[in-house]
């Protein structure tokens, strides 16, 4: 669970933060260091040309060694675990549905298949919905703080939840963010 503290998910959403605020913290180090830096070598009657070249270099490949050698930041599998899982059940349940018997409550979600809807209780939080009316039904899979994969009208889609600190995707792949006022139901 992200929740979790030091689980594999929990880590991974650390990564994402690290990520979305890798840039201005580099610039942030970068200026403390030439603050304190520039005074001395301008007492020592120095050139600071070096200097503002050299620290955000540095601070650079600092963080970028930092990033690479973090365990959790070097794959994106603790998001998916329980996002794979749901797409596993999540198939179980259109096959009962096109026989005109989808499960209409959690308690009937569990007994489609034991096992795997408790590896995904494990792994995420979700929440499974079934429309009496339109005989439909939508859930929602949480594997970590800033997405949530929503399973809706046989589509599966991964959102991106608003946050303070704006988190980029892993790749080039567009992530929509959920609509502000749309409440998850977590």
């Amino acid at each position: 669970m992200y929740d979790q503290l030091f689980s594999k998910q929990w880590v991974l959403d650390r990564c994402f933060e690290v990520e979305s605020i890798f840039i201005p913290l580099i610039i942030v180090i970068s200026i403390l260091i030439l603050s304190l830096l520039i005074p001395r070598l301008i007492k020592q009657k120095k050139s600071i040309v070096p200097a503002i070249i050299l620290v955000p270099i540095f601070t650079l490949i600092g963080c970028v060694f930092l990033a690479l050698f973090f365990p959790g930041c070097r794959t994106v599998g603790p998001l998916w675990h329980g996002v794979d899982s749901a797409l596993k059940l999540d198939r179980q349940i259109r096959r009962e549905c096109l026989k005109n018997n989808c499960p209409k409550s959690e308690v009937e979600l569990s007994k489609l298949d034991p096992n795997l809807y408790q590896k995904i209780k494990d792994e995420a939080y979700f929440k499974y919905n079934f429309n009496y009316r339109s005989n439909e039904y939508d859930w929602y899979v949480r594997t970590s703080k800033y997405f949530v994969g929503i399973m809706k009208n046989d589509v599966f889609s991964l959102y991106k939840i608003p946050n303070f600190f704006p988190v980029k995707h892993w790749s080039k792949t567009v992530v929509p963010d959920l609509e502000k006022g749309e409440i998850l139901p977590f």
